[in-house]
């Protein structure tokens, strides 16, 4: 069983900052995921994280789904967004980044 699920997700990051997020998928074990057009999900990877600079922190996000299984029962698919931590030093703590200038992001 194949399927293409498509969303939009809203984000409201303080001006300023830019960080990783990665989409994780809860429930359905193979399939690929997209964001903004992006590929970052292939096979039975749960967690896709997204570099810098292609989520849009201020606005609206095309997040796209394309499970497959090799059962025909169905299936449920939930997705979420989380912050990607780096670790740094001894301690694990989130690693925002100066957001660029948007002429340098390409938009």
């Amino acid at each position: 069983m194949i399927g293409f699920f498509r969303t939009t997700s809203d984000t409201n990051l303080p001006t300023g900052y830019d960080a990783t997020l990665e989409i994780i998928r809860l429930g359905v074990c193979c399939g690929c995921s997209w964001a903004n057009g992006h590929e970052y999900g292939k096979r039975n990877q749960i967690a896709s994280p997204i570099p810098p600079g292609v989520v849009d922190m201020r606005g609206s996000n095309v997040i796209h789904f394309n499970p497959w299984l090799q059962i025909a029962a169905g299936f449920k698919v939930d997705l979420k967004w989380d912050v990607f931590v780096f670790t740094r030093g001894l301690g694990v703590r989130p690693w925002l980044l100066s957001e660029p200038p948007a002429n340098l992001r390409g938009s």
